[in-house]
């Protein structure tokens, strides 16, 4: 899985970051934006349960949470260029 966008890698390392979050949740590639969304997301709790629970984890661990997620959204049809609209509305989907 990649976690650089291709058509972006010499913006990713010289960016500021507000720039840098932009561009990425705008990027052409497919589902990158929401890739990019919710590595950041995964990061920022393992983050969090370090800090606040002494817990400790992987790059690995982190890497199949994120393959997790991905494989519920695109299984409920909420990736690969879809459309949430009413036919998705009725489906529950916990990230957790």
């Amino acid at each position: 899985m990649k976690l650089l966008d291709p058509n972006n890698h010499d913006d990713f390392f010289s960016l500021g970051l507000e720039d840098w979050i932009s561009k990425n949740l705008s990027s052409k590639e497919k589902n990158w934006n929401s890739k990019f969304a919710l590595m950041c997301w995964l990061n920022w709790k393992h983050r969090n349960e370090q800090v606040f629970n002494n817990k400790q984890g992987s790059v690995a661990s982190l890497m199949c949470k994120l393959e997790y997620h991905l494989s519920i959204l695109k299984e409920s049809g909420l990736l690969n260029g879809s459309s949430v609209g009413p036919n998705h509305l009725d489906k529950e989907i916990w990230i957790h």
